[in-house]
């Protein structure tokens, strides 16, 4: 069974090669100062801003892979379902555990 974090990763590798075509080509320039030194800015803003990304993806799709197992809400470790909770009332505790309550009784997906 493929996973969503699975396919991530490869989606994730074709990002990396459009790096490597920017430093290749960067790397036959060296001799044009200001085109070298561009390509290898773009690079790095590139790279960056793939790896921004990438956390985010990855925690989603960790969320979805989760969700489309065969665990439910009430069945997930203590700690996960708590801080679960804590996003939605971070304050009181006596709330969160009535939440918890509530949510081990319904079909809650992670988000």
């Amino acid at each position: 069974m493929s996973t969503f974090v699975f396919m991530r990763f490869e989606s994730l590798q074709k990002r990396l090669d459009e790096i490597d075509l920017i430093l290749s080509y960067a790397s036959r320039n060296e001799s044009s100062y200001e085109l070298y030194t561009s390509l290898c800015r773009s690079a790095q803003v590139l790279l960056i801003a793939h790896f921004e990304g990438a956390i985010k993806e990855f925690t989603k799709d960790s969320l979805d892979d989760f969700n489309s197992s065969m665990y439910n809400f009430k069945d997930s470790p203590d700690a996960l379902k708590l801080t679960f909770c804590s996003s939605f009332i971070a304050e009181n505790a006596d709330q969160r555990k009535k939440l918890l309550e509530i949510f081990n009784s319904l079909p809650v997906k992670y988000m």
